[in-house]
């Protein structure tokens, strides 16, 4: 039960359209299935640390990313910054369904480091396990409802990137470009935010 109230606490964390999900959608449309689930794998691999962090305490959480997290924000305000850079730049092109993606680990790791590096998604994970009830205080169930976050989570990416793959042969190319409009855009905006958070 536990790990079922996790698995849709994962979604509900995971869900919210943002960057991270336009990014998941960019990389869907241009690569495929695959390589939106690569994406969505390193989100929801950096969620689950974050869960299992929670888990172990708040000051915990804190304490693993307190003294690199401001150097950790940085390169990905920068990363963000080139990755916005690159999609606007697809988005201008004649067919920026064809963009170039990273392949392999390469998606992964940069759904895992963008996701690790954002304040909001820390913040989310410390605020709630800091307001879990008693009843759920124990490291046992506490770990139970990190593993859930974490089948959410990536149960929510699987879904996008299974949908967004699927229209890819089919969405329209004018699509695609807003598409990758609005995903260069808010990477440029998550970058900035990140970015001003690590000054």
């Amino acid at each position: 039960m536990i790990v079922l109230q996790g698995m849709l606490l994962g979604v509900a964390i995971a869900a919210p359209v943002g960057p991270i999900s336009l990014l998941c959608m960019q990389r869907s449309l241009a690569g495929g299935f695959g390589a939106g689930l690569r994406f969505g794998l390193g989100i929801a691999l950096a969620d689950g640390l974050f869960a299992v962090a929670g888990a172990l305490g708040a000051t915990a959480l804190a304490t693993l990313f307190g003294t690199l997290q401001p150097w950790l924000q940085r390169l990905a305000a920068l990363y963000l910054g080139y990755l916005a850079w690159r999609t606007w730049q697809a988005a201008r092109a004649a067919a920026p369904a064809q963009a170039p993606t990273p392949g392999g680990y390469r998606e992964i790791a940069t759904g895992f480091s963008l996701t690790l590096a954002n304040p909001l998604t820390i913040l989310s994970f410390a605020t709630l396990f800091m307001g879990l009830p008693p009843s759920a205080a124990s490291l046992s169930s506490q770990l139970a409802l990190a593993a859930g976050l974490f089948l959410g989570s990536l149960l929510w990416w699987l879904a996008l990137a299974g949908l967004c793959g699927s229209l890819r042969r089919t969405l329209k190319p004018r699509w695609q470009r807003r598409i990758d409009l609005l995903a260069a855009l808010g990477l440029a905006g998550l970058g900035l935010f990140i970015l001003l958070r690590s000054l």
